[in-house]
């Protein structure tokens, strides 16, 4: 393990030990800005079941919030389990280096299920073909989001920032339409913690809710609702409802030459 461009990485082979197994990095599948996403596969174990799926495991930058944030984002993660379109929690990664220093919390990195793309990099491809995607699958991934979101909402949380970078798409073999699920569940916010949802949501700019832009607090769960209108505006006419210019954090780019360009890019901001 090493540090480079601030934040940890890892060459393809190396090992991390999680809860369930040993876990083997694959390659580098995208960035954000609290986290680095690496693919990963089951450690082999001798007599055991070969498991050759293909999961992702999210690690943070080197600063202070993005641990902590990724680490809440794995424990809700672990609750939201039984949810049908948020990504799968598979197992999970203790901070060993966060014990010897002997912090009082015990940090976790997830790993979830491997998706094909997020909803980003699927609408880019409809707009590099200048083409749309089909109604029919417009009206299908709005159910299968609405429905999502409702599981989300009954459970307690709001998301607090919908957008397609947000939302992972897994095209499956012989289904006319792709399953599609929620990630980046750090930014959910506890409905019931009124004193946390007074704090305004992460919600990126072009897909802020008036209140949100107002700052007319409380907030509710209407905020998860605009974003999300605001996105399936997106997926429907390949353009922003919104253009404000923001950067795009990929969860799942397009090989690991743009997540290395992510990163140039982030560097360059913070110079």
């Amino acid at each position: 393990m090493s540090k480079k461009d601030n934040h940890m990485t890892f060459s393809v082979g190396d090992c991390v030990q999680g809860d369930m197994g040993e876990y083997v990095i694959i390659k580098r599948v995208g960035v954000g800005r609290f986290g680095v996403v690496f693919a990963c596969k089951k450690k082999e174990t001798p007599g055991g079941i070969v498991d050759e799926r293909n999961y992702v495991i999210k690690f943070p930058r080197q600063f202070k919030d993005a641990h902590r944030s990724i680490s809440a984002e794995c424990s809700v993660l672990r609750r939201c389990a039984q949810l049908n379109h948020v990504v799968q929690y598979i197992d999970r990664v203790k901070n060993e280096e966060n014990l010897i220093r002997k912090r009082s919390r015990e940090l976790y990195y997830p790993i979830t299920e491997r998706m094909d793309m997020d909803m980003y990099r699927y609408i880019c491809k409809f707009q590099k073909q200048c083409k749309y995607a089909d109604m029919s699958t417009v009206v299908d991934i709005s159910r299968q989001l609405l429905n999502g979101l409702h599981e989300i909402h009954r459970m307690g949380f709001s998301h607090g920032d919908i957008k397609p970078e947000n939302i992972l798409i897994l095209t499956r073999q012989g289904e006319k339409y792709p399953c599609v699920k929620y990630c980046d569940v750090g930014s959910f916010i506890r409905l019931s913690d009124q004193d946390t949802y007074k704090q305004s949501p992460l919600t990126t700019s072009s897909y802020r809710s008036i209140e949100c832009v107002l700052m007319l607090k409380p907030y509710t769960t209407k905020t998860d609702v605009w974003s999300l209108g605001c996105t399936l505006f997106e997926l429907a006419t390949c353009q922003m409802l919104f253009d404000f210019y923001h950067t795009r954090d990929s969860c799942y780019s397009n090989d690991a030459d743009d997540a290395d360009d992510a990163d140039d890019a982030d560097d360059a901001d913070d110079a």
